[in-house]
């Protein structure tokens, strides 16, 4: 007989994942050290990419969208980087243009976010030349000057 999987164990695992996304969206470091430390399978949430309302995010790129950069410590220090800043989601550009296969370093810089772009890449190794979906072969840098980011280029 299969085991089966309670109902409970899938609100459960949402409203975690509603609880972390709003801790870090608003940058709350000690609730999420708490709530973390609490979670007994952190790098299952850490690392898992989830949709909230027309974004595909992880929570690390929740942090870097709005720029948290003690969150980012609190989420590298609770999972290792290398398994959270190479995660692609999905974000809306400019309330239409949508664009899929983004990094978190892709989400710090278009929000000019720079400090908390340095630490991804310095701290978290996040990969510069990493291309998103719609632009494969445009790596980060290239697909900013094509959008006259020069901001983001310096």
């Amino acid at each position: 007989m299969p085991d089966t999987i309670s109902l409970d164990s899938f609100d459960t695992k949402d409203r975690v994942l509603d609880e972390l996304y709003t801790l870090v969206r608003d940058g709350l470091t000690d609730q999420l050290l708490s709530q973390l430390t609490n979670l007994s399978n952190r790098t299952e949430y850490l690392t898992s990419v989830n949709w909230y309302g027309q974004e595909q995010l992880s929570l690390l790129m929740v942090a870097a969208l709005h720029g948290h950069e003690d969150i980012v410590r609190i989420l590298f220090e609770h999972c290792e980087p290398k398994y959270q800043v190479e995660l692609e989601g999905t974000i809306i550009l400019d309330n239409q243009t949508i664009l899929e296969g983004v990094t978190a370093l892709y989400c710090a810089c278009y929000r000019a976010k720079f400090p908390v772009a340095r630490l991804l890449i310095e701290t978290g190794r996040a990969n510069t030349n990493h291309s998103t979906l719609d632009e494969p072969y445009h790596p980060l840098l290239i697909h900013a000057t094509r959008m006259n980011r020069l901001d983001i280029v310096q």
